[in-house]
């Protein structure tokens, strides 16, 4: 995540607060993130620890998005990396059978 920060913190009368985090990817695609809290609410606890769920969510749409290319026959000689995944946690992440898991290696390779 490039940036993270807290874009509107208004408090309304009852007390609670009308907060919006503005979240900036590596990729430089722009998340807004906006909700309700109580008055008491740390907000920039509450944005760092968003940021995790956030990137863990994009790696699952990328995961889902290579699948889909897969199953679809799309990638036929682009390579895919995986940086830290094991074949394993590939194969349950992205729900392939056995033969899409071998040429998901091929590809790989």
């Amino acid at each position: 995540m490039k940036s993270s920060k807290i874009v509107e913190d208004r408090t309304q009368i009852d007390g609670r607060r009308n907060i919006t985090e503005k979240h900036v990817t590596d990729a430089d695609r722009t998340i807004l993130v906006s909700y309700l809290a109580e008055a008491s609410v740390n907000a920039s606890s509450a944005m760092t620890a968003r940021v995790p769920q956030i990137e863990a969510q994009l790696l699952s749409e990328e995961l889902m998005r290579q699948r889909n290319n897969l199953i679809n026959g799309v990638i036929q000689k682009e390579k895919i990396y995986f940086k830290s995944f094991t074949d394993a946690i590939i194969k349950l992440n992205l729900s392939l059978t056995n033969e899409e898991l071998l040429i998901f290696r091929e590809l790989k390779e």
